[in-house]
């Protein structure tokens, strides 16, 4: 599958804002303010855009390796965004009945650890068949135990619930590729820079510079002869 290119508006920007750079650089701003040049810095900005394509042309190696590495990050954040689409939406559902049922067992053990305990401790306190009491405040304690054992077990549930949750929450690409990504376009507008703007800056400047110079040379050999 080929990959897919940068978006025009974007390259055009990119290129705009080396060439501002490179006509702010101190080799090119000497250049302009030498004697005997015909080009300023607007005709000399006009040029570098009518030859665009020739200058981005020279890190066209970088803009490839820019292109592929930003391509790899979306590749990763749409797998990850549909490997954990099944499980947001069934963590987006409650999980199903297990949670509810969960609660509810715990709601019940606790509710009779405190019927049971109560009702034994009463009728221990009225001295009235004291072992129906016993049993009673026995039942209690085995279901308070329930009811802590469940409550353990129902905040272990949602505690990995939220864990495997907060990826699909956040599909952000691995940060390994978001670097790699962001290194890629800084090492692409360096070599734009440097290996396209200003070559072609300074190049112009010359030749205009020895135009003028020739042209000179010219006119004084004319009025010699």
């Amino acid at each position: 599958m080929r990959t897919p290119e940068l978006p025009e508006a974007e390259i055009r920007a990119t290129f705009e804002r080396a060439l501002e750079q490179g006509l702010q650089s101190p080799q090119v701003a000497d250049a302009l303010r030498r004697p005997g040049g015909t080009l300023d810095r607007g005709r000399l900005r006009t040029r570098a855009l009518q030859a665009r394509d020739d200058i981005v042309s020279a890190a066209a190696v970088e803009y490839r390796e820019f292109v592929e590495a930003r391509a790899g990050v979306a590749a990763g954040t749409e797998d990850r965004s549909a490997s954990d689409g099944p499980e947001t939406g069934v963590s987006g559902a409650g999980g199903g009945p297990l949670p509810v049922l969960a609660v509810l067992v715990t709601s019940l053990a606790v509710a009779a650890a405190a019927v049971c305990l109560i009702t034994g401790f009463v009728l221990l306190a009225l001295g009235g068949r004291p072992y129906i009491g016993e049993g009673l405040v026995t039942s209690g304690l085995i279901a308070g135990a329930v009811a802590v054992g469940g409550a353990i077990g129902d905040l272990a549930y949602f505690v990995v619930a939220a864990a495997r949750r907060r990826p699909a929450d956040q599909p952000d690409a691995p940060e390994d590729a978001v670097t790699d990504a962001a290194r890629a376009r800084e090492e692409w507008e360096l070599a734009l820079l440097e290996r396209g703007v200003l070559p072609f800056l300074l190049g112009r400047l010359e030749e205009s510079s020895a135009a003028e110079h020739e042209g000179r040379r010219a006119r004084r050999s004319a009025r010699g002869l």
